[in-house]
């Protein structure tokens, strides 16, 4: 075994978890499963426990169940994600649905975990999201704490426990003000989709360029860069190279799915995405969609001013 691997290995045995889940059954199944995994686990059953534990310990992953009296599981995801949004946050739920998935991919989660809960399926998910925050080269010794100076949780939880809003203009259609100077960069190889994206687009005030292929958008990056990456799926699998490539680091991206439905739109999650959009176009619900997106990316902007 190499000193690389040994290394790696060692990080992981060391990582935390925090698990978050009322269900005692669920708990402590997951609980002794992450041990065996040679992972620390620290498991609450309320979203106010976890923001106990958030305050006084840092954490390589959190889990947590959608549905927690009090503050939800979702609403407890996005405080965890403005506190800290290089932790991965797995999200666990028995009572599925698209909208509530695309609701968790504006807020941050890494995946979208459906109950029951598939042993093998989990294990991997758990040792690659550790694996990936563990091997990272920023990673301190204090592990990913709260960005916040001590005492200041409460006032910040108060501020960003509801769930982000989309305003409703007159004419119904959501206000997407956030998206107003955005670069967008949009890549889709079909001719109908991407000049439909880019005739929506165009009423948001965002300044767009669209290319049909990667290589083609890789001189524009490099030489300008972008602030929200709209792409196919395929795009999106092999993203990594081109958004470094920019000379700053993107907002998010978004994915464009054939056919949206609960399963693409949990693909969508596991790419990094931060919304989805699939035909048919109306634009509507894609004005919906982008603004959900931009409300979330928003209150990151507005959570790492408030922690400087």
């Amino acid at each position: 075994m190499s000193k690389m691997d040994r290394r790696e290995i060692e990080a992981q045995e060391s990582a935390r978890v925090l698990l978050v889940d009322d269900d005692p059954g669920l708990r402590n199944m997951i609980g002794i499963l992450l041990e065996k995994m040679g992972l620390q686990c620290t498991a609450v059953e309320s979203s106010e426990e976890a923001m106990l534990c958030l305050e006084n310990q840092g954490y390589e992953l959190v889990i947590v169940d959608k549905n927690l009296p009090g503050l939800s599981g979702l609403q407890l995801a996005r405080i965890i994600h403005l506190l800290s949004p290089k932790t991965p946050i797995l999200l666990i739920t028995g009572y599925a649905s698209e909208e509530t998935a695309r609701e968790a991919a504006a807020l941050g989660v890494s995946e979208y975990i459906l109950k029951p809960i598939d042993i093998d399926d989990f294990r991997r998910t758990v040792n690659t999201a550790v694996r990936h925050t563990s091997s990272r080269p920023d990673r301190s010794a204090k592990r990913f704490r709260s960005t916040f100076p001590p005492g200041t949780l409460p006032s910040v939880v108060a501020r960003l426990s509801m769930p982000p809003k989309i305003e409703m203009q007159d004419d119904d259609t959501p206000s997407v003000e956030l998206l107003r100077g955005v670069a967008v960069l949009l890549i889709e190889r079909d001719d109908n989709v991407r000049l439909r994206l880019v005739e929506i687009l165009g009423h948001t005030g965002s300044q767009i360029v669209s290319f049909t292929s990667v290589h083609q958008a890789r001189a524009h990056v490099e030489r300008q860069g972008f602030d929200l990456l709209i792409a196919s799926h395929g795009v999106l699998a092999s993203a990594r190279n081109l958004i470094e490539r920019a000379p700053k680091p993107p907002l998010g991206t978004i994915a464009i799915m054939r056919h949206g439905g609960l399963d693409e739109v949990i693909d969508a999650i596991r790419l990094q995405a931060r919304g989805v959009l699939s035909p048919p176009f109306v634009t509507t619900n894609v004005m919906l969609e982008l603004g959900r997106v931009m409300k979330g990316l928003a209150d990151e902007r507005t959570a790492r001013a408030c922690a400087s």
